[in-house]
């Protein structure tokens, strides 16, 4: 396999939807080996990949070492559909197709129970293929995203044998530091590459924000000096002007009126306009010297569910019984009892069926629609076209509170509105903010981090520690499973078969 020299010279590129450049007069070098993509959602970096690949061509500027003799591949977040090439790679008889299915876990039967795959085993099956291809070019978009740790260090072992030009975008810490050899930050209005992983670029990020801070406080500080200098030099000019007023002068003292004249007429009345002007400009440019060094680090302010604990007994009562999960597989539940607080985790590897159980949970519900928020682990694209006209009906209050809610999750409210179809990210931000509007009480959120930076993550978390009702959440975050909830339900798959047992901390 051969890599390439890619190479972004002065690259702009905007959608025909909006005239705003997505990404401005770039110029970046992606080498041999992983190149680590960081930064919030709508920031531009599955752009930067679509680019890259050759799927997106530049508005301006252009790519040096993608041509047609090179071999690209894109490998994108959704795993809705079945990838292309899923049964030559299945069916192939070279020793590279059997490696990457015996590293990834990868089971012949995959295409044919497609649907009833978790979220987890399709990623493996799509980045297989990918790896299986062997493009000079491999650009992976959240490969970790729905994924265990266990199935995390698999995908990490099939990435860490591409030799190619790969780059890969991630919010996983672990996978691009154990990966990548520079790491790309993108942020808005700011695309910066650092050498090593992302811990650290966020590091040399640090010193860098600390260097900006100390010469803005440099800058700012002489604008000051000097500003308190022209202030007291008007003052003085001013009251040199006052002196050279005949306005008080006695008009029998004709000494006095003589040196005012002679002052007149030798221009010293107007040396010291001439400094005022001088010190003006001076003082004009220290101003956009300090402004020029200004920068604005990203916070992001909370939020909150406003919630309503139920009033019965217990919110559902879900019977023991056997759930089908595709040819020879089954989930068991025991009887589930599920009360107006209960906060519960649910925990278990891929594939196990715990997303099969949060649909047989919301299937079971009696709360009317309004009363919960179910947020599966992948928008479809059905629901995003729910969700999208509920959101073109909203008040202008309604839509404003909502618009708020994607801001402080870190993405540009007015960017997302000129956009036809948001990246999945941004999508999950915009169903977290519809469900603020309803006033629930219960939050069912199969991996709601994912897509999500940290302090993204933060935000939600606070705001569902302060819910008043029922939680039910999905994650393979621990951090946020143990800060949220206190009942776990675990699932655990032997010979087909998930078993779900119940522990209370």
């Amino acid at each position: 396999m051969a890599s390439v020299n890619l190479r972004f010279i002065d690259v702009s590129f905007s959608y025909n939807t909006t005239s705003e450049n997505i990404v401005s007069a770039l110029s970046i070098h992606f080498g041999r080996g992983w190149t680590g993509i960081v930064g919030p959602n709508g920031a531009g970096k599955t752009t930067i990949a679509r680019l890259a690949t050759g799927i997106l061509l530049p508005t301006r500027g252009n790519i040096s070492g993608l041509n047609s003799l090179s071999s690209a591949v894109y490998c994108e977040q959704g795993v809705e559909d079945l990838p292309g090439h899923a049964h030559d790679f299945l069916n192939s008889a070279d020793n590279r197709s059997g490696e990457l299915r015996s590293l990834l876990g990868i089971q012949y039967d995959w295409p044919e129970r497609w649907s009833s795959l978790s979220h987890g085993e399709r990623k493996r099956f799509q980045t297989g293929i990918s790896l299986w291809l062997e493009p000079e070019i491999l650009a992976l978009d959240e490969p970790t995203n729905h994924l265990d740790s266990f199935a995390g260090d698999l995908i990490l072992g099939a990435l860490k044998i591409y030799k190619g030009t790969g780059i890969l975008i991630s919010h996983d810490r672990e996978l691009l530091d154990s990966l990548c050899s520079s790491t790309l930050f993108v942020r808005p209005g700011s695309i910066v590459m650092r050498p090593g992983g992302v811990t650290a670029g966020l590091e040399q990020e640090k010193i860098e924000e600390k260097g900006r801070a100390h010469e803005h406080e440099l800058a700012v500080s002489e604008f000051m000096r000097v500003k308190r200098s022209l202030q007291s030099l008007k003052q003085k000019e001013s009251n040199k002007r006052g002196s050279l007023s005949k306005k008080n002068i006695d008009r029998h003292d004709h000494d006095a009126k003589g040196k005012i004249d002679l002052a007149r007429l030798t221009g010293k009345d107007k040396i010291g306009a001439r400094k005022v002007k001088l010190l003006e400009n001076r003082t004009d440019l220290l101003k956009e010297n300090a402004e020029s060094k200004y920068f604005k680090r990203r916070r992001v302010d909370g939020f909150t569910y406003t919630g309503e604990k139920f009033r019965g007994d217990r919110i559902a009562l879900i019977p023991s019984m056997r759930i089908s999960m595709g040819e020879s597989r089954c989930l068991e539940i025991p009887e589930l009892n599920i009360l107006p607080a209960d906060r519960i985790g649910v925990t278990g590897n891929n594939g196990a069926g715990k997303s099969t159980l949060l649909r047989h949970i919301r299937s079971m519900l009696k709360l009317p629609e309004e009363k919960f928020i179910c947020i599966n682990q992948e928008v479809t694209g059905e629901e995003w076209l729910s969700a999208n006209a509920e959101i073109k009906k909203l008040s202008g209050i309604d839509k404003g509170e909502l618009l708020s809610v994607v801001h402080r999750l870190g993405s540009e409210p007015e960017r997302i509105l000129e956009t036809p179809m948001p990246s999945p990210g941004e999508i999950r931000k915009l169903i977290l903010g519809l469900g603020l509007l309803k006033i629930p009480s219960l939050i069912m959120m199969d991996e709601p981090t994912n897509h999500m930076d940290m302090p993204s993550i933060q935000c939600l978390e606070d705001a569902l520690s302060e819910f008043d009702g029922a939680v039910i959440i999905i994650s393979h975050d621990w951090r946020f499973i143990n800060r949220l909830t206190d009942i776990e339900w675990h699932l655990k798959e032997e010979k087909g078969v998930s078993r779900l047992s119940v522990k209370i901390s």
